[in-house]
């Protein structure tokens, strides 16, 4: 007979036992009987998981219309750990999004996503409740984007008035950098130091934890145009002629390849890590230095080594002085990807090829929130940009790597000396993760040429004696001294005959 107990009963009864000071339930119980809810309510079951639970204790199914994943995530807690954190993850003056909603500090430029959404609503021939209600029926969607984002924190009402004030600034912003229309930007940022209030906005938009999901952005956009627009394309034009003052009309075309993206951030990361297909052509070597065909390579698959994972080089000046010298991979800034990188082996020399990576302050945080949401594991990002910064904190031991790197435009900085990009670059969190799948060819063939007696052998000499003019000259005197004084020697013990 199933055992039907009140939910007013505290004591167990002859089908339970005390264990260890804690109820065992009988396993004759049945769970479907009018009134087992009880065991939600005596076990200690902590909220969260009771909300995952029907009346009966079974899962809740999830609906598989919404979201199953958080799409927009907060900053790993390991990265959080850094003592600089609060610089490189938190908006010094807006927010966008339900993170950082509401803190005291950012009120002082709230009032300009009032003026961006009022311009924003005018410039469509819409209507305020139009908008408005389009995107509180995306609640249920955009809820589920965020972390810990529950009714009881926002209703309705309150959060879809966040994501419409939020979304129309960032609309604004984009709609009108992309067309150009300074004028209109400058003249929302008039009250709140013009250029310097639109610095700050653009740098809290690039934050993790700032971000607005893009179908609120596309939604927007179709508002105010009355059809789609291509928000990806905007953001990556966006991103180009912020950082780079690159016009949008010269921007690469947009490639809509791998899974769907989720936020703007997300955006620039896949901008920065897509694949770079180059038409490589065999050919004979008859360059002495470098060559497009390595001649001595061993063309038969070789079983990956894991120890090929720790290099036995510890400073780009080892492999210059082992004859392997950089190269930027692309002199333009208008295509950039942090996967393009390239080892041309040659005979005696190499040649390292690498993308050029921007180091200042603002470019130090949206590093720091890329590598971010790589980490974070959502939207299935790969890790090329961090892999890409452990790369190079692989070469850069000193600032005379920098240095290295900087006159050869690989690392590029306006301001600043090579002390402080160095700096920069180390601050950089990374958390010490990385695929090393992404570059591992790379490092196999820097290894393979580190390792290589002859080669490194011949580079040695020609980095000791021809790094510059008198150090050939003295190499030269030297041999001419040897070379007389040997037949000096020889015309002694064999004199001339008359």
């Amino acid at each position: 007979m199933a055992h039907v107990i009140s939910m007013e009963h505290s004591l167990p009864t002859n089908d339970e036992s005390k264990k260890d000071g804690e109820t065992v339930v009988s396993s004759d119980v049945d769970w479907t009987s009018p009134g087992s809810d009880w065991v939600l309510n005596r076990c200690n079951i902590p909220m969260e998981l009771r909300s995952s639970l029907d009346d009966m204790g079974y899962p809740i199914e999830i609906d598989e219309g919404n979201p199953t994943e958080v799409t927009c995530p907060k900053v790993p807690l390991r990265l959080r750990k850094n003592p600089r954190s609060k610089d490189y993850f938190d908006p010094t003056v807006i927010s966008f999004g339900p993170y950082h909603h509401g803190k005291r500090e950012l009120q002082e430029i709230e009032t300009i996503k009032t003026e961006a959404m009022l311009k924003f609503i005018k410039e469509s021939g819409k209507s305020f409740p139009e908008f408005y209600y389009k995107v509180r029926e995306m609640n249920h969607f955009t809820r589920a984007c965020y972390v810990d984002c529950s009714k009881e924190k926002y209703c309705d009402d309150s959060f879809a008035l966040i994501m419409l004030r939020d979304g129309c600034l960032i609309s604004y912003l984009l709609d009108n950098l992309v067309h150009e229309s300074w004028a209109k930007v400058l003249e929302l940022f008039v009250n709140y130091g013009s250029f310097l209030g639109y610095a700050s906005v653009i740098r809290d938009m690039l934050l993790l934890e700032n971000q607005i999901p893009l179908a609120i952005l596309e939604l927007l956009m179709s508002l105010r145009y009355n059809d789609k627009q291509d928000v990806p394309k905007m953001i990556k034009q966006f991103i180009y002629q912020v950082f780079w003052s690159v016009s949008p009309e010269d921007v690469p075309e947009q490639r809509n390849e791998g899974p769907q993206d989720y936020f703007p951030l997300q955006c620039i990361q896949k901008e920065f890590s897509k694949d770079v297909y180059r038409k490589k052509e065999p050919t004979l070597c008859f360059k002495f230095r470098y060559c497009f065909w390595n001649p001595f390579a061993n063309t038969s698959e070789k079983e990956h080594d894991p120890a090929d994972d720790y290099p036995s080089y510890r400073s780009l000046s080892e492999l210059k002085a082992k004859g392997i010298h950089f190269k930027p991979i692309n002199s333009s800034l208008r295509s950039i990807s942090f996967s393009d990188i390239e080892f041309i082996p040659g005979f005696f020399s190499a040649q390292l090829k690498l993308p050029p990576l921007i180091l200042d302050y603002d470019r130090i945080i949206l590093w720091n929130n890329l590598v971010a949401f790589e980490l974070s594991g959502a939207g299935q990002a790969n890790m090329v940009i961090t892999s890409y910064i452990n790369f190079l904190k692989a070469l850069i031991a000193n600032p005379d790597d920098v240095k290295e790197l900087r006159s050869k435009r690989i690392l590029l900085n306006y301001v600043g000396n090579d002390e402080e990009m160095f700096k920069f670059f180390k601050e950089i969190s990374t958390g010490s993760f990385q695929d090393s799948s992404i570059y591992r060819n790379i490092r196999e063939n820097i290894e393979k040429h580190f390792r290589s007696k002859t080669r490194t052998w011949v580079a040695e000499i020609i980095y000791i004696y021809f790094r510059n003019p008198w150090s050939a000259l003295g190499l030269f005197a030297a041999i001419a001294v040897v070379v007389l004084s040997f037949v000096q020697t020889y015309f002694t013990i064999h004199p001339a005959k008359d």
